[in-house]
């Protein structure tokens, strides 16, 4: 069974192994140095901030896990493992049950996860040429229609 909940401090190690193994599963862009830098900012981040998890009670792994901040979906990651299982659109139900948010940004060079958001309603409103830190990853602005 899957529950849907916030992670507990001790899982933070386990949410950081599903976002690494997520990224390098699906952001095939990504320079290995960008990925490093990557890795130290999220640490710091997963420590300060809520994070929602999908948790396999029988596996008593976390399968995914997504966070909300000032209205915007932050991150929706999954272990590649999860990936087309149905876990991804499940826990961004959760999220936008619960959260109700209205925007999210992804990367213009991860077009699975596009047309995922585009299936859930959203549409592209804006782009960036660069990823908030100036790192030279296209971003698409999304927002809910309504």
């Amino acid at each position: 069974m899957i529950e849907y909940r916030i992670a507990n401090r001790n899982e933070i190690d386990e949410v950081f192994e599903v976002w690494k193994e997520s990224v390098k599963a699906t952001h095939d862009f990504l320079k290995e140095q960008d990925f490093d830098e990557l890795k130290l900012q999220l640490r710091d981040y997963l420590d300060k901030v809520v994070i929602e998890v999908a948790y396999d009670t029988e596996l008593k792994s976390i399968l995914g896990f997504a966070n909300v901040k000032d209205n915007n979906l932050n991150m929706l990651f999954l272990h590649p493992d999860s990936i087309g299982r149905g876990i991804g659109s499940s826990l961004f139900d959760y999220m936008m049950e619960k959260y109700s948010f209205l925007s999210l940004d992804v990367n213009k060079d991860n077009p699975k996860a596009k047309e995922f958001y585009l299936h859930k309603g959203f549409k592209v409103v804006s782009e960036s040429p660069t990823d908030d830190d100036g790192r030279p990853y296209p971003i698409l602005h999304m927002k809910k229609e309504l």
